[in-house]
């Protein structure tokens, strides 16, 4: 499936206790993933995004509204 448009969530990436680069996307909970390093984590983070967002496509599943991500 190919998508249209250009979707940009915020994504939470921190490297755990044990030096694993965790990934989250408080607006779609379904992403958790990982990687072993910081590069690989965005490439990741960039992946799991467009999957998800084409796999809420393609079941007639709303998408959210991005939300405001606090910088630190």
């Amino acid at each position: 499936m190919a998508l249209v448009g250009n979707y940009k969530y915020p994504a939470r990436i921190w490297e755990d206790e044990n030096g694993i680069f965790q990934i989250r996307f408080d607006d779609l909970p379904e992403i958790q993933e990982q990687a072993e390093n910081l590069d690989a984590a965005l490439e990741k983070a960039k992946s799991c995004l467009g999957d998800a967002v084409a796999d809420r496509i393609q079941n007639g599943q709303s998408l959210p509204s991005p939300s405001v991500m606090e910088e630190n």
